[in-house]
């Protein structure tokens, strides 16, 4: 009887601050453990999830890229290069690349029976872009308008150029782009080399490279994948062969065959991305691909009765 009325007086008192203090430690570490197994669990989660959206954004921006220049007759590559590159009377509309693929399109022979343009000048562009929902910068891939005449870009904040894809396909993700055409050793008579080392020839194929990071010094790569695009069918389905893909060393000069070097070219020296002193614009400068193509037709169907 004396133990119960003990602890039914217990009882009434509730617990000391000593066994609150143990219950806490106790409970505290029973969270930290929990934590300790759920913390990786989720992080893991979030990694594969990011890795795989990494995948989806390199595999869909170039097969966009690769899909949209495949079927031209011309291909233009500007790497380093500026917006303000790309207005009238600017570095890119009054090259010789440009001039050419122009005077191609106004072609007399390139226009159908009611002397409209058969073909048309696009353009790609691998803009450094603000990312208004992440609030960072980053490299988005967009399709700019042109100007049929010059092969100017309205750069303006009213350009009716867009991003190709929303912005929440690069959420977390920070791309980046380079391009190669392809090359391979001058072969003799006999299939062999004619130099040791081998002399390079580009042919008409395109090489893009895609690395996406998880952080915005794109320094921790989420994925890495390269893409191609070979004009080689499409030289051989024209009835003339003509078809032209750029060499990227830098802007023809005016007779065609030489390149222009040196300050306010568009081909630049890359900068150097660790350079303090360079304002981050300078850092990363943009690529722009022109290229032409066949315009698509409007389809009508007709039915009889």
């Amino acid at each position: 009887m004396k133990l119960l009325r003990l602890l039914k007086r217990r009882g009434k008192s509730g617990f000391t601050l000593v066994e609150v203090v143990i219950s806490c430690v106790l409970l505290g570490i029973l969270i930290l453990g929990v934590f300790s197994v759920v913390t990786p669990i989720i992080s893991g989660v979030k990694s594969r999830e990011q890795s795989a959206n990494a995948l989806m954004l390199g595999e869909a921006a170039d097969a966009y890229i690769n899909r949209s220049i495949k079927n031209s007759v011309f291909v233009a590559i500007f790497e380093n290069a500026k917006p303000d590159d790309m207005k009238a009377d600017s570095t890119i509309p009054k090259s010789k690349q440009m001039e050419e693929m122009l005077a191609f399109i106004n072609n007399a022979d390139n226009k159908d029976a009611a002397g409209k343009d058969i073909y048309e000048l696009k353009c790609i562009g691998i803009r450094w872009k603000y990312d208004a929902k992440s609030q960072q910068y980053k490299y988005m891939i967009t399709s700019e308008l042109v100007d049929k005449t010059t092969g100017a870009v309205d750069i303006s904040s009213t350009s009716k150029s867009y991003d190709v894809f929303e912005s929440c396909f690069y959420e977390n993700l920070f791309p980046a782009f380079t391009f190669d055409i392809m090359e391979t050793p001058v072969l003799g008579e006999d299939g062999s080399p004619t130099t040791d080392p081998p002399t390079m020839q580009e042919v008409p194929a395109i090489k893009t490279t895609i690395n996406v990071y998880r952080d915005a010094d794109m320094e921790e790569m989420a994925f890495s994948g390269d893409g191609y695009a070979d004009f080689t069918n499409i030289k051989r389905q024209q009835a003339t062969g003509y078809y032209k893909l750029f060499s990227k060393k830098g802007i023809l000069a005016a007779d065609g065959t030489s390149y222009v070097d040196g300050t306010g070219t568009v081909l630049r020296e890359a900068p150097d991305p660790d350079d303090e002193s360079l304002p981050d614009a300078e850092k990363h400068l943009e690529t722009y691909i022109y290229y032409v193509t066949r315009k698509l037709k409007a389809t009508t169907t007709t039915t009889t009765p």
